[in-house]
């Protein structure tokens, strides 16, 4: 089967069901964006975590092994026309993370302009911030 599919839409109604409808949050179309709510407001955002033992339904060796063929065969799987990889879930961000703490983290110029209007008010300087110091996000 494709990925997703019946299988994706079983899946999205299930985390739906254990986010939202077990802890009273917001639940498909009533979850606020944080970047868009008002901070008074409360977004509707829930989690929930959920622990398997692997170990009680299967040798845990076979299902390492297992799981690095399900890797092998996404990332060999057809890539869309101007990609080369095909990222699992996570990896962008841990990428994004080890980047970060080489490098830093690039600030938004509207976001050093606040924290440095901010440092200002508090008497304190944030020459650190500078234009090409830790880079720019553009």
């Amino acid at each position: 089967m494709p990925m997703a599919g019946h299988k994706g839409y079983g899946l999205a109604v299930m985390v739906e069901a254990l986010c939202a409808l077990t802890s009273g949050a917001g639940m498909l179309g009533d979850i606020l964006s944080w970047g868009l709510a008002d901070p008074a407001k409360h977004t509707g955002h829930s989690h929930a975590f959920v622990a398997i033992d692997v170990a009680a339904m299967a040798p845990l060796q076979e299902f390492r092994k297992r799981v690095d063929e399900l890797i092998r065969r996404i990332r060999s799987a057809p890539k869309a026309q101007g990609s080369d990889r095909i990222w699992l879930p996570g990896e962008i961000e841990a990428e994004k993370m080890k980047a970060a703490l080489v490098h830093g983290v690039a600030l938004p110029k509207d976001v050093r302009a606040s924290l440095k209007g901010l440092a200002e008010d508090l008497g304190m300087t944030a020459e650190w911030m500078e234009e090409g110091e830790l880079g720019s996000a553009k």
